[in-house]
């Protein structure tokens, strides 16, 4: 049994990395239909974050699956500028036990950039049904999945991880707030998802005047409406417009280049301040004078002071994660001996049957009590392996294992 992940994570990736390493939805699926093309992978489910890039594999090739999955990030992402032996230095691998708590962690939030944010949960949900659309979810992962809910809904009810949660969007107003005075200044937002909304409410808090650009304005505007009828929205067609002429930017959208790049941008005597709150980045962007410019990298430190009051709350959710995992081995367990209890039973009906058969060919009995005979003979082996059967879910995972391996030898039983 091999359960494998793949990250490559904010903790140990440059955001200049991260946005490289970011799969679109359509990205996703190239690299799932290859990995089931190649028959080294089982079971395979890309989680991509503006965060995070994690590729979570069953069954996959002891000797050349690692290397393969990096193959195939590299010929999806042939135009990026890296190298495997790049992935390879920044990648951390996780296997079976600390690849299951990893994945626990990573939807409980207790990976992410804020600790308790709620986001995650949902993204990992997404990632698993797109695999599972695709073909590339089986048993293992679907449980692996199943118990990763599980294990983050338990974290989230049993304790205040996150209550009172800073975000991205919050932590960005309020260094904006440190260097403008915020009530009454006009704040541009780029962007109408789910970022860019808690973006606008934090704003709103501070009085902000608050103009939003987006691609599908109607669309923006029924659900900026919904948070504040104030709220005037623009053609993301008007950027360059409106990049020069307020002081403050926000900029959130799931682009996968650069909206606001030098050409977009005049020179301006009044100080600006652009906040970056997307990977792939949207703005990039030589030094310009007067524009002082933010991205997520560079509000970690600021998140990290406010994460220190909910430390204690971090040790509660480890220890469910701790738990939840070793409950998950032991299901993990018995879905290994419940093959060999069945492969115990079809051994005695091809048994019962052939000696059935031969019984009706020499006359001994005729076919109606032969049929009769089928159903008592299933019937007195379904009691008689009923308690060796629970004996056996009942003991630890070690002697269950042990155990498997001697019947697997005993009735010559072969696992595919």
């Amino acid at each position: 049994m091999t359960y494998q992940i793949i990250s490559f994570a904010h903790q140990n990736v440059s955001i200049e990395l991260r946005e490289q390493l970011n799969f679109s939805e359509s990205e996703q699926v190239k690299l799932l239909k290859l990995a089931q093309e190649s028959k080294l992978i089982g079971e395979m489910v890309i989680l991509s974050t503006c965060n995070r890039t994690e590729i979570i594999t069953y069954n996959i090739d002891e000797t050349q699956g690692t290397a393969f999955i990096l193959d195939l990030i590299q010929n999806i992402k042939s135009s990026s500028q890296f190298d495997k032996q790049q992935l390879e230095s920044v990648m951390k691998v996780f296997k079976n036990d600390l690849a299951v708590k990893h994945l626990f962690k990573v939807a409980s939030s207790l990976e992410s950039i804020v600790i308790g944010e709620s986001q995650i949960l949902n993204q990992v949900k997404q990632a698993f049904k797109l695999a599972k659309k695709h073909k590339m979810t089986k048993q293992y992962l679907h449980k692996l999945f199943d118990f990763t809910m599980r294990c983050a809904a338990r974290v989230k009810s049993h304790t205040d991880i996150a209550k009172n949660t800073v975000s991205v969007a919050s932590e960005a107003v309020n260094k904006a707030g440190t260097v403008v005075k915020l009530a009454g200044q006009t704040a541009l937002v780029i962007g109408s998802g789910t970022i860019a909304q808690l973006t606008v409410k934090y704003l709103l808090k501070k009085k902000s005047k608050i103009i939003v650009l987006a691609r599908d304005v109607s669309k923006a505007q029924a659900l900026m409406h919904d948070i504040d009828q104030s709220i005037k929205v623009i053609s993301l067609f008007e950027l360059k417009q409106y990049i020069n002429l307020y002081p403050l930017l926000f900029a959130a959208t799931s682009a996968s280049t650069a909206l606001i790049t030098d050409e977009l941008i005049n020179h301006q005597d009044f100080n600006r301040f652009w906040f970056d709150l997307a990977v792939p980045r949207n703005i990039k962007m030589s030094n310009q004078a007067n524009i002082s410019l933010f991205t997520i990298d560079d509000l970690k430190s600021d998140i990290d002071r406010n994460l220190q009051a909910r430390q204690k709350e971090a040790l509660k959710a480890l220890q469910i994660i701790e738990d939840f995992s070793i409950m998950f081995f032991e299901h993990i367990e018995l879905l290994n001996i419940n093959p060999v209890i069945k492969s115990l039973r079809d051994q005695a009906k091809n048994i019962s049957s052939s000696v059935r058969a031969e019984a009706v060919k020499k006359g001994y009995i005729s076919k109606l009590e032969s049929e009769k005979m089928s159903f008592l003979i299933h019937q007195a082996f379904k009691k008689f392996l009923h308690h060796p059967t629970i004996t056996l879910k009942n003991q630890d995972n070690e002697s269950i294992q042990k155990l498997k391996n001697h019947l697997e030898l005993l009735f010559q039983i072969k696992q595919k």
